[in-house]
């Protein structure tokens, strides 16, 4: 993969893959709040954390379009806003993994609670692996890689705990 040449990309791309990790947590937090609620089913809950990254990834566009008009002075295009909107997406994205898995309660191939355990196991690999490949990535050493995996995952359980604590 070529490395961005100037700060201005590298900027987007640490941007671009924040946006994919708020996503996941996002996600992450959304499923074990709604999976204790009684009549909120697993395509109940798909349907919310979607529509609520949409909207986060619209608030995330329409707040650098603001920051741009402020700090910038620059004015507001179609261009500018579809390029606000697009380097925002990747926050969408990373909300697709955990939710996606509870669709597979409708198809029949997992009850509602291994659903919901299964995308809140999937959101929580996932921030242990951006842990994991950022330490690696930074030369972290065998501890700095252990915390750093540990933490990220920890994000995660948190939200687990939260469902644990609501049950």
């Amino acid at each position: 993969m070529e490395r961005p040449h100037n700060s201005r990309e590298r900027d987007l791309s640490r941007l671009d893959l924040a946006g994919v990790i708020y996503g996941i947590i996002l996600a992450t937090a959304l499923i074990g709040a709604f999976s204790e609620q009684p009549k909120v089913g697993p395509v109940a809950t798909f349907i919310a954390v979607m529509g609520s990254a949409v909207i986060f990834w619209l608030a995330h566009g329409y707040a650098h379009i603001l920051a741009a008009g402020v700090v910038d002075r620059e004015p507001i295009t179609r261009r500018a806003v579809g390029e606000a909107l697009l380097r925002q997406l990747p926050l969408v994205l990373g909300a697709l993994p955990p939710a996606l898995v509870l669709l597979t309660e409708p198809l029949g191939l997992l009850s509602e609670d291994n659903t919901e355990t299964l995308a809140l196991f999937v959101g929580v690999a996932l921030l242990a692996a951006f842990g994991l490949i950022a330490a690696r990535r930074r030369q972290a050493g065998l501890l700095g890689t252990i915390v750093l995996t540990a933490t990220s995952a920890g994000l995660g359980l948190v939200m687990v705990g939260l469902k644990a604590a609501v049950h």
